[in-house]
This record gives structure tokens, sequence and C-alpha cells, in this order.
């Protein structure tokens, strides 16, 4: 089915109906040009301003833009409409997936600005609400992931132990294989092949599908490789790393340049730059 041309013919028939036109802003998000979705959310968060997810839409999409100052704002904006309809409604926050959510987008987004401390107290928030679904409770990962990023090691295996002890085999491949990360920055080599084969055997519960898209245990064994100045065998996996990656929407704002980021594979002198295709080594540096 051809669903930009399904929720398009709805629009035709009912030019007022924001659900279409937040459809058709998803829809266009993932097969179609930037400034189309973009112009699509700009529609729905203009007839739908009371709703929460209706700024965290256009959100994304600024973001994707690389408009990531006024995507801050539009994440600040749900976030504020949430909690008013949570004290309202006398619902805990924890009950709705999408807090979190927007939680760590906003974290996202200000890390992409260089504004650490905010982006902090973002991600730990997050990271706090207790989860329901799988895929809530794998997307925790973005706390020790932050931890990671700044060498903060031992609160990074704190944080992947919580993610251990999940309920849902995503989530404990995840944090395995952040611990084996966590790890190799102290140089426990084998104890990070450990957390690896850990993590691949809670991979056999999750499905193909979702598999695929999900970049934990390779990261992790490329890790290794490099770790282990097999930089042939590293190169090749952070490459098909960096493909996955830019298959996702947020990723965009590192094409834009809005994040530079690095993946750090714990040689201390070493990491992949994304966007690059290439892995620094010392012998690279000029004398």
């Amino acid at each position: 089915m051809d669903t930009i041309a399904f929720y398009e013919t709805a629009l035709k028939l009912s030019p007022d109906n924001f659900a279409a036109h937040h459809y058709l802003a998803h829809t266009l998000e993932n097969r179609g040009p930037l400034k189309e979705a973009l112009e699509q959310s700009e529609i729905y968060v203009r007839m739908a301003p009371a709703i929460p997810h209706a700024h965290h839409m256009h959100g994304h999409d600024l973001r994707r833009a690389g408009r990531t100052e006024e995507a801050i704002q539009e994440f600040l904006k749900a976030e504020e409409l949430e909690n008013e309809y949570y004290r309202a409604e006398n619902i805990p926050p924890a009950l709705d997936w999408h807090h979190a959510h927007n939680l760590q987008l906003l974290g996202m987004s200000y890390e992409s600005l260089g504004q650490v401390k905010a982006a902090e107290a973002a991600y730990r928030k997050a990271f706090s609400l207790p989860t329901y679904t799988d895929f809530a409770d794998y997307n925790r990962k973005a706390w020790p992931e932050f931890l990671l990023d700044r060498d903060r090691t031992q609160e990074a295996l704190a944080a992947a132990q919580e993610l251990i002890n999940s309920r849902w085999a995503m989530a404990r491949f995840a944090g395995h294989a952040l611990a084996g990360r966590a790890l190799l920055t102290s140089n426990h080599v084998e104890d990070a092949k450990a957390e690896l084969s850990l993590a691949e055997r809670e991979s056999e519960q999750i499905s193909t599908a979702v598999l695929k898209s999900l970049v934990d245990g390779v990261l992790l064994r490329a890790e290794i490789l490099l770790r282990e100045k097999n930089w042939t065998g590293g190169n090749r996996l952070m490459e098909e790393i960096e493909k996955r990656h830019c298959r996702r929407a947020w990723t965009r704002c590192l094409e834009r340049g809005a994040l530079p980021i690095r993946i750090h594979c714990a040689l201390g002198t070493s990491s992949w730059r994304l966007g690059t295709g290439r892995t620094h080594r010392p012998e690279d540096d000029p004398a």
C-alpha cells in the first residue's frame, strides 16, 4: 500500500484532520523528503497545540533538519503539557512511555549542542522511570552510553547492571554489551569477551527483524577487535555499524555536523570517527 497516497487522499476528504497530518509526517519522515515531513509536523502542531506528541513530533523533524535549538523548545513544551496532564488526571508519569522517550530526545539534543549538564539531567530522569515494554527498557541504554562517552566507567557499569537485571531480553542484551564496553576501558578484555557471549545469548531471544536494527553487540565485538589491534576486522564491523546508524532518523543530525561524535574503541589513543570510515591509530599521528 502507498501510505503517502493513502494519507493524502484522507486529507483531500478531510483537510482539517490533524491525525492524517500526523501519520503523513511519520511516513514522510521515513520515506519522503525531510522538508515535506517538517511541513506536515508543523501543520500537526498548529492544529493540535494541546497534544504533547504534536510538539514532540515537530521536534523530531526540526532535529533532523539541524534546527536543534527549536527542537529543544518543542521537546520542553511536550514535557510541560505531559506534566500538566499527569497532575490533572493524577497519573504517574512512569505509565506513559512517551514521557521517557521525549526526555531521551531532549537529552540527545542538549548533548549535540554541548550542553552537557542539561543533557545529563534529561538522561538521568528518563533512566529513573520504570518501564513496561521491552523497547522502552532497551532505550534506557541512552544513560549508560552518555556515561561511557564521558569516561564515567563505574557509573556506566552500574547503569548497565540495571539493564542486565531487566525482565526483557532486549534490555539485557544492551546491558551486557555496555558492560563489556565499560570493561574494555579498564583493559579487562577477557571480561569484555564474557559479556559479549552473554549479550549474544540474550540476542537469541530477540526476533531477527529487530536484532538487525540493534548495533550493541556488533559494536562491542568491533571494539574488542580494535583493542586487539585487528584493524581489518574492527574497521569492517565499524563500517557496518555506521551504515546501520545512518538509516536512523536521529543520525541526520550527525550527518549535518550537529553532533561531532566518535565511537571510542577503548584503546585510549584510537577511535572510529563516524562519517570518515576509518579508525584513527597512534601511527597515523604526525611526528
